[in-house]
């Protein structure tokens, strides 16, 4: 086989990200609240976080500022009067509960498991991603598991990939698979430290000027390539 270890993101990826962010901030803005939220906040809050995901990625904040600085731009929004670290505490907690796998995840790695190394690579918070994998029972399938938040560093920066490597013991980046959502994280992160990459896109989006050495829209394509002969 062409690839003997897979790196895969995570969220948007295995995990159901746009399930488990609704259901946080449903729960979060009804316990403080009560439930007469704006029609439009998960649309809203999405772009929001969006942008600054997109600029925690750039190095541009960290990490810590985005949990709060995100409910403090919504809040703003709708004229909102809260406490935005109180906010994020609730939503933080909540969302580690979303556990949510997208469908064929699971059917996905047992398809792989055993017969190429597997490992994890998220762009997140270091407790609740832990707690969404040991949620979502797929945990046990990754030899390794790496989380901006606890290694300082964050897609699409090689050193987060080379520290993978270094971990896993592999001499090189060649039969490494990076796979992955994220044009601007998943991709460009494998391309920045020279490691094949393959953009799962189901939805058919148009990848820009950024090339992925594959573009796939199912677990089956994936199953195929790291598979085959």
């Amino acid at each position: 086989m062409k690839y003997h270890t897979a790196f895969f993101d995570l969220d948007g990826t295995l995990l159901d990200y746009k399930k488990s962010e609704a259901n946080a901030l449903s729960a979060a803005f009804g316990k403080l609240f009560g439930n007469n939220f704006p029609d439009d906040l998960i649309p809203v809050y999405h772009g929001i976080n969006t942008l600054l995901w997109e600029k925690y990625e750039k190095g541009e904040i960290t990490n810590k500022y985005l949990r709060v600085e995100r409910f403090r731009q919504l809040f703003s929004h709708y004229h909102i009067s809260g406490d935005p670290e109180e906010f994020s505490s609730l939503y933080l907690g909540y969302l580690g509960e979303g556990g949510f796998l997208l469908p064929g995840a699971i059917a996905l790695l047992e398809s792989l498991n055993g017969k190429i190394r597997l490992a994890a690579l998220t762009n997140g918070i270091t407790g609740v991603q832990k707690s969404r994998l040991s949620i979502s029972g797929i945990e046990k399938y990754f030899e390794d598991i790496a989380i901006s938040d606890t290694e300082g560093v964050a897609k699409p920066d090689k050193r987060i990939f080379e520290i993978l490597i270094n971990r896993m013991g592999l001499e090189s980046t060649e039969g490494v698979l990076m796979i992955g959502d994220s044009l601007s994280s998943d991709i460009k992160g494998g391309i920045n430290a020279g490691i094949d990459t393959c953009w799962f896109n189901p939805e058919g989006k148009d990848p820009g000027e950024i090339t992925p050495d594959y573009t796939v829209s199912s677990f089956d394509e994936i199953v195929l390539l790291l598979t085959s002969e």
